[in-house]
């Protein structure tokens, strides 16, 4: 439910260097507000009444609320219950109370899809061709059937995959106060918070579960933050999950490789990471073609299936 309310109360809990408490079970109070929709006055008597004193008191600190309601009207921060939240996140096991946001005057345009794309920082020059040529192959697909970009700002793939893209969208690893895009971007990390491990890991998780599908332009076998988010993400079960396997780019053939691949038979050329990924069930992607046509594959089956109701309708 999309509530100002219930968006000002969030962020002023929960937003990482504002708000006051950590995100553990920070979907009993969300759930608590949704069913009732409690006005500001109602919020600490519904939650005192709830158990929940700690944050009962946080929304009565004098001012607190206004600084909460002046950073969404400034478009800084938003939580699930706001329009501008990236609505996956919403469906995700791992979303967030409260991000902090930068340039949403950026978002990409309504009825375009989400696409991770991530990979290593310094990948063969194939890996990044074929980052580039995919993005900009999906971003200029017919209406109902384009994607934009989703990344993490880092060196290599993501950068690749960002610069190819008309509306990208960076979730970062760091405070947006080191922020240096001018596209819209997302952080769970306090402001001024510098890159951290951690942070990094949590990151990665948001971009999978940000995306409709992702694709992993290269990664290194067993190691490095698009190897782990990747695993996490096929264990997960929220993304589906391709990998360029560095075959071919577009029409040409990279290597020696460049057979059909036949259950954990796999040719000389694929490279390691994909191995290991496609080995946890990820989808292979030789080349462009391959992977603009396994991103494409539900949509247009879906845009098909309503251009028929469409049809039949007018015939009926």
């Amino acid at each position: 439910m999309m509530s100002r309310e219930i968006d000002v109360a969030l962020v002023g809990l929960y937003l990482r260097g504002f708000g006051v408490l950590p995100w553990r079970g920070w979907r009993n109070i969300a759930h608590l507000f949704w069913r009732t929709v409690p006005t500001f006055a109602e919020m600490p008597g519904l939650l005192r009444e709830h158990g929940y004193r700690e944050a009962a008191a946080v929304l009565e600190v004098p001012g607190h609320l206004d600084a909460a309601w002046d950073l969404i009207e400034d478009r800084r921060a938003l939580s699930p219950a706001n329009p501008l939240f990236p609505a996956r996140w919403r469906q995700s096991k791992f979303c967030p109370p409260a991000v902090w946001a930068k340039n949403l005057s950026q978002l990409p345009p309504a009825g375009t899809r989400p696409l991770a794309v991530v990979g290593s920082r310094q990948p063969p020059k194939q890996c990044l061709d074929f980052v580039s040529l995919a993005v900009r192959q999906l971003e200029t697909s017919e209406p109902g059937l384009a994607w934009h970009v989703v990344s993490g700002g880092a060196e290599g793939c993501d950068v690749a995959a960002e610069g190819a893209s008309q509306a990208p969208v960076s979730v970062l690893p760091f405070g947006l106060n080191f922020a240096r895009a001018d596209h819209a971007c997302f952080s769970v990390v306090a402001p001024s918070e510098p890159f951290g491990t951690m942070n990094a890991m949590e990151r990665n998780a948001l971009i999978f579960t940000f995306g409709a599908r992702a694709i992993v332009g290269h990664c290194e076998l067993g190691s490095g933050g698009a190897w782990h988010g990747a695993v996490g993400a096929l264990r997960a079960g929220e993304t589906p999950v391709g990998v360029y396997t560095g075959e071919f780019v577009g029409e040409g053939l990279c290597g020696d490789g460049g057979a059909v691949f036949a259950g954990a038979d796999f040719p000389a050329s694929v490279f390691p990471g994909a191995k290991g990924l496609m080995s946890a069930r990820a989808v292979p992607l030789r080349g462009v073609a391959e992977a603009v046509g396994w991103v494409q594959s539900e949509v247009a089956m879906r845009h098909l299936f309503e251009a028929e109701e469409v049809r039949l309708a007018s015939v009926g």
